[in-house]
């Protein structure tokens, strides 16, 4: 019977652990009318800046990316309904929904959404608090329901930040932290009703779709430890807002989060302590100043703040190189903390270290350093 049991056990934390490490997947599903005489061009530079905001979460997580698109003969209600009941989502994915296309507010309806004029079924219309409430029923993490409805062009141009410099796992981070840190059904429009719905004269797209996307690549490619936290939807629709409103036309977007059903609560991304995490360029610096040191004390004060970003069977991989042909004289593998009791005593001879770029591994929650590969020059 202990046998039983004990294999029993077995067997579910072998299950936990394999689904655990599963890729999840991002679901992105656009909504688009792009024969749409006048306003059809738009949705298709909609299309293409969430496709391109999807894929870059995509790569920056290495999650698959499943696109549906759904236009000419599938822009209707039908298509959209069969789409979502029959989308194939796995426990833990996030499903992205985006409207791009005309829109209207029935006075018999009380809703803070718009309804999507679409064609042929139900009358051309589907809610998009009915489209939030098939979502909702589904197993997914998070679900996000965003629409950018429009019924005319007005002339607004739009500024192009600058990106940010990447840095190490951070932009990773940041997209874990907005897409996967939470759960629930989080319902945007780009405006309430009777509001002003541009389209940008400059890029040839809804304007806060464009001003939407640009935020987040440029909060991806530009965060740090000490703004990942801030890092949220919340964040994206203001810094939206600014990048796609001028001083003569103001977006205001319309946001309501359905709350998270217990049992998905159990799938978001558990969130690291971001205090702990020691960057590539931190380890690096801190490097070669303790090449540069001249004291154990200095040295050992130098690398202090590091050892609590290594697993506790952390290991680094020394290579000697000979600086006149740059090739390998020797290679060993020490742990971590061997090591920076090496280059700490007061015997270290200080050399010339460096980190290749890609040379750190860290733990699957990006929170501790694993291993990483040094190079020292020879004397």
């Amino acid at each position: 019977m202990k046998i039983k049991t004990l294999s029993f056990i077995l067997f579910w934390v072998t299950l936990t652990l394999s689904l655990s490490a599963q890729k999840r997947t991002i679901h992105l599903i656009i909504l688009s009318d792009i024969e749409d005489p006048e306003l059809g061009m738009a949705s298709r530079a909609d299309e293409e800046l969430m496709i391109n905001m999807a894929s870059e979460a995509s790569s920056t997580l290495d999650y698959p990316l499943h696109t549906i698109v759904l236009s000419n003969s599938n822009f209707n209600t039908r298509k959209v309904i069969s789409t979502l009941t029959n989308l194939r989502e796995k426990p833990g994915d996030l499903i992205l929904f985006y409207y791009t296309g005309r829109s209207e507010f029935p006075s018999r309806s009380s809703s803070r959404f718009p309804t999507f004029k679409l064609n042929g079924f139900f009358n051309n219309k589907l809610e998009m608090d009915e489209v939030a409430r098939i979502i909702d029923q589904k197993e997914h993490a998070l679900g996000i329901v965003m629409a950018d409805c429009r019924n005319s062009i007005f002339d607004l141009p739009i500024a192009v930040g600058d990106m940010g410099i990447l840095e190490d796992m951070v932009p990773k981070m940041a997209v874990l932290n907005l897409l996967f840190s939470s759960c629930g059904v989080i319902k945007l429009a780009n405006a309430g009703r009777n509001k002003v719905v541009p389209v940008s004269s400059r890029v040839g797209a809804s304007a806060f779709t464009f001003g939407f996307t640009e935020a987040f690549s440029r909060s991806v490619n530009s965060a740090t430890l000490s703004t990942i936290e801030n890092f949220n939807f919340n964040h994206l629709v203001a810094m939206g807002t600014l990048t796609a409103q001028t001083r003569d036309e103001e977006i205001e977007p319309v946001m309501e989060i359905l709350p998270c059903r217990s049992i998905r609560k159990s799938l978001v991304f558990q969130k690291p302590d971001f205090n702990k995490i020691v960057l590539f360029s931190t380890l690096q610096d801190a490097i070669i100043k303790v090449g540069k040191a001249r004291s154990s004390s200095e040295k050992k004060e130098i690398l202090s703040p590091l050892e609590k970003g290594f697993s506790s069977d952390a290991k680094v991989t020394v290579k000697t190189i000979d600086p006149n042909s740059s090739t390998v004289i020797s290679e060993k593998t020490l742990t971590v903390e061997n090591y920076f009791k090496r280059i700490s005593s007061p015997d270290s001879v200080p050399v010339l270290r460096r980190i290749p770029v890609g040379g750190v591994e860290r733990s699957a929650d990006n929170m501790e350093i694993t291993q990483f590969s040094i190079e020292e020059m020879a004397d």
